[in-house]
């Protein structure tokens, strides 16, 4: 069988501070530069500044500039949605309504998944962008590639020794943007250095480093400057980033006086990449040399980035950043969604995915949030974050009295008919009665117990989203929890469902055959669970799909239950018994492949041809056993 690779912590954007969403090829380097990626721990110089536009030191320039592609215009939009979102094009056209503003709907009937006529299972990927500006966050800025995103052997910037790179070519594509921002971080991280000695001499900690909202602006204000010194006036990509709705002027004062502390920190930042000469005092920016006119455009600019950013993730949804894309911040929310954002190859690839059939003159929305959450926390994080309650099918659903919303209910004891009910409000003391939605009886749930159980899953959960979860610790923790509320609760309520995901990462890889067995177990519930808590062909599902078939093509002879013995040597009980698991793996991996064609469009994305691969592998071993 094929060898099973770690899985590493692989989870949903579940609370990240921008919108859910669910590599860059270097260019060949130029005469006399090597194309190699530099070896680990190794420094790439940046180019020292000068007139000229200038690449790193040590990196020759291509003699020839990408072409730009050509801009298409939308139907049925004006001049400025022509100009502003070039990758626009049919089957996609922005509209207006009354009650939701601009979006973007179906100017034709889209066809998804699993009908004949899509024999390739493929979703539809209804639009293709590169975002705007994508950075990566502070944790992930050591590990991965600051222009391609991809994670492997890096090498750090030798000026501002704060972002990595995966090749002198990523370093030179991403110079660019990264040539003020460069020396903006060598200015910071030197006044830190002089503040803090003893924290400088570990030439890993990276707190001083400016947040990922904060850089993202910085890198869109740069890009500006650059082209407004060059030409005279913004860029046409400008106005698109211009039109992005902001929250500015209805927030209250408290938000106000916190977004206005935000702004100052970014001019500072800006202002640090001009050289001075005291490096220790830091003067705010003349935003008028950035093209604003005014101190409630920068307001708004800032809390437009706030509002329309994205989760920037890796090909299996593992958020690693923000991306802000002002076509892709057209969308509509719904809980929903026929759609889905997502990044299937990874690195500036960004795309819209149909998971659901559209019909012509249908809006177009995809999820700002986690639709696996219930439904106050959903209104909550929308209201929070994006000002608005939301009033879509799923969350008007909430309001009738008999539905049971399978995110969060409870599990009728003993029920023949594996019934469900409401999950009671847990402020309630004492026991709570509960109707069966199947067999309509009445049950009693010790609501103070119930309370206690969620609280302290919820705080797992919020724990591991902090860093602070040790995965080869998490068992004692995790366990009780999620054997009590398997009592209680189906897998697809919440905090249940993210939990058994949770718990399967930190057995993963597993060392023991049972922990294997377990492990299997546990995620065949949490996917039953996830299909119920999100739409059909929604890329978690696929992940979790993928990860199952993983597991299944793992070698359990490499468990250390008994010694690998070679195929020809091995004893026909054995051979039998492989043939069942490699079965077993084969139709996995068939499923994972359809539904990441089904989530990521044509392809599946990097998961998707990820399990082809391993699929191939597979089916080559299962041949030779079956020729014994």
């Amino acid at each position: 069988m094929s060898s099973f690779q770690s899985l590493k912590g692989k989870r949903d954007a579940r609370t990240a501070s921008s919108r859910h969403g669910v590599g860059a090829t270097a260019a060949p380097a130029g005469a006399g530069a090597p194309a190699t990626t530099a070896p680990a721990g190794a420094e790439l110089a940046p180019s020292a500044v000068s007139a000229a536009p200038s690449a790193p030191a040590d990196v020759e320039m291509a003699t020839e500039e990408p072409k730009a592609a050509a801009a298409t215009a939308p139907p049925a939009s004006g001049s400025l949605d022509a100009s502003a979102y070039p990758d626009l094009e049919p089957p996609l056209a922005i509209r207006s309504t009354p009650d939701r503003g601009r979006g973007l709907f179906a100017t034709t009937a889209v066809i998804t998944a699993g009908h004949a006529v899509r024999k390739d299972w493929s979703g539809t990927t209804l639009l293709s962008t590169t975002p705007r500006v994508a950075v990566l966050s502070l944790a992930h800025l050591q590990t991965r590639c600051s222009n391609c995103f991809k994670e492997t052997k890096m090498s750090r910037c030798a000026k501002c020794k704060a972002l990595h790179y995966c090749s002198a070519a990523c370093q030179r594509a991403d110079w660019p943007a990264h040539k003020p921002e460069c020396a903006a971080l060598d200015r910071i991280r030197g006044m830190w250095a002089r503040t803090f000695p003893d924290k400088a001499k570990n030439g890993r900690d990276n707190s001083w480093v400016v947040s990922d909202a904060g850089r993202a602006v910085a890198r869109m204000c740069w890009a500006r400057k650059a082209a407004r010194d060059a030409t005279g006036r913004d860029p046409d990509w400008w106005a698109g980033v211009a039109a992005m709705e902001s929250h500015a002027k209805t927030l209250d004062e408290a938000a106000t006086m916190k977004l206005a502390g935000q702004v100052q920190h970014i001019r500072h930042y800006l202002n640090a990449a001009v050289p001075s000469a005291n490096p220790d005092v830091l003067e705010p920016a003349d935003m008028a040399d950035f093209g604003f006119k005014s101190a409630s455009e920068l307001l708004d600019m800032c809390s437009a980035f706030s509002v329309n950013s994205f989760t920037l993730s890796a090909p299996d949804l593992t958020p690693i950043g923000v991306a802000t894309s002002p076509v892709c911040a057209l969308f509509n929310h719904s809980c929903e969604p026929n759609a889905v954002v997502v990044f299937p190859r990874g690195g500036k690839d960004m795309q819209v995915v149909a998971i659901s059939d559209i019909r012509p003159g249908e809006e177009v929305l995809t999820s700002y949030i986690d639709v696996s959450l219930p439904y106050a926390e959903r209104q909550k994080d929308l209201s929070e974050r994006y000002g608005f309650d939301c009033k879509c099918s799923l969350c008007e659903q909430n309001a009738d009295l008999a539905w049971v919303d399978p995110r969060w209910s409870v599990l009728h004891p003993g029920c023949k008919e594996d019934g469900r009910g409401r999950m009671p409000d847990l402020r309630h003391d004492g026991e709570a009665t509960v109707k069966c939605a199947a067999c309509g009886d009445t049950f009693g749930i010790n609501v103070p117990a119930l309370r206690v159980l969620i609280e302290r899953g919820k705080a797992t959960l919020a724990k591991d989203e902090a860093g602070g979860l040790d995965y080869a610790t998490a068992g004692p923790e995790l366990s009780p929890i999620i054997t009590a509320l398997q009592k209680l609760v189906p897998s697809s309520t919440y905090p249940l469902l993210p939990l058994l995901r949770l718990q399967v990462l930190t057995l993963t890889p597993p060392t023991e055959l049972s922990v294997w067995e377990f492990a299997i177990g546990q995620l065949r519930t949490a996917i039953s669970g996830a299909r119920e808590a999100h739409p059909a062909n929604h890329p978690t599902i696929a992940v979790m799909m993928a990860e199952l078939a993983k597991l299944l093509s793992m070698d359990t002879d490499q468990l250390g239950q008994t010694g690998i013995t070679p195929v020809r040597q091995a004893g026909q009980q054995q051979v039998i018994e492989r043939v069942g698991r490699l079965l077993d793996a084969v139709r996995a991996l068939r499923e994972a492949v359809a539904a990441c064609k089904a989530a990521f469009g044509r392809g599946g994305g990097d998961v998707g041809a990820e399990m082809g691969k391993l699929l191939l592998q597979c089916e080559e071993e299962l041949e030779m056993l079956r020729r014994r």
